[in-house]
């Protein structure tokens, strides 16, 4: 029996970033406000403390977002995380037996 396993991972993002400013219909004021205190009751545990500075914000922490530009999908994606394995790795795709993608 021959054995198996992963001989390299691959992930590819889209290349467009949208940050919190552009969400906000005036950005310069978003990115360059103090930062909201928190309210509401007293944290109970470690869990509540933790997560008590982000209740407020719209964006819960998130600076940055990915975004698909048009004509961008899934499959594009995923062909551009094959390509960058294969050229890394130094295995040509007709050595392949198994290509998995989520």
């Amino acid at each position: 029996m021959r054995s198996v396993g992963i001989q390299a991972l691959s992930v590819h993002l889209p290349d467009t970033v949208r940050t919190n400013g552009w969400w906000s219909t005036n950005s310069t004021e978003r990115e360059s406000a103090p930062p909201v205190q928190p309210s509401g009751p007293k944290p109970r545990n470690l869990f509540d403390a933790a997560m008590q500075p982000y209740i407020d914000d719209p964006f819960f922490g998130s600076v940055e977002r990915r975004i698909a530009d048009a004509g961008e999908g899934s499959v594009s994606l995923g062909i551009k995380a094959a390509r960058s394995v294969l050229e890394t790795t130094g295995i040509a795709a007709t050595e392949l037996e198994c290509v998995m993608s989520a």
